[in-house]
């Protein structure tokens, strides 16, 4: 640490990587092995995953719950610390599923909701005019 202290970055950047990637070694080799490896995926990026592989499907705790192998309670709380919540995950993943099928195909609004897992045209409509401040049918692969 005396070592990284010591240098300037602004005159020799090369001598102080070197400085902080011995320091973050010696931490490693004390035991500190968190330190290189890479960080656990959160669990909302892991839910929107799982979604985004079949926005269509009737998505429900318990479906999130059985393919995570996870509790309610646990799936809940987990995502609360992640400030969002399964509704807002699903609706995210539909709603991005939805703006690629625009940006990459010619498939009509109607077909482009119902593979995004909505079921209402005029809904999926609203909220995605709500997202992305936009209507649908502005949206094109062009």
């Amino acid at each position: 640490l005396q070592n990284c202290l010591m240098l300037d970055d602004a005159e020799e950047p090369s001598l102080l990587r070197h400085a902080l990637t011995g320091l973050v070694l010696h931490l490693y080799h004390q035991g500190h092995y968190a330190l290189l490896q890479p960080p656990k995926p959160r669990l909302a990026d892991r839910v929107c995953g799982l979604i985004s592989v079949d926005p269509a499907r009737e998505w429900r705790s318990a479906s999130v719950e059985a393919e995570l192998a996870i509790s309610g309670a646990s799936l809940r709380r987990q995502l609360a610390m992640e400030i969002t919540s399964l509704r807002e995950l699903l609706a995210e993943a539909r709603l991005s599923q939805a703006l690629f099928l625009l940006q990459t195909t010619r498939l009509p609004v109607k077909t482009v909701a119902l593979r995004s897992g909505y079921s209402s045209v005029s809904s999926f409509v609203r909220r995605f005019h709500s997202r992305y401040g936009v209507e649908p049918s502005h949206v094109s692969n062009a």
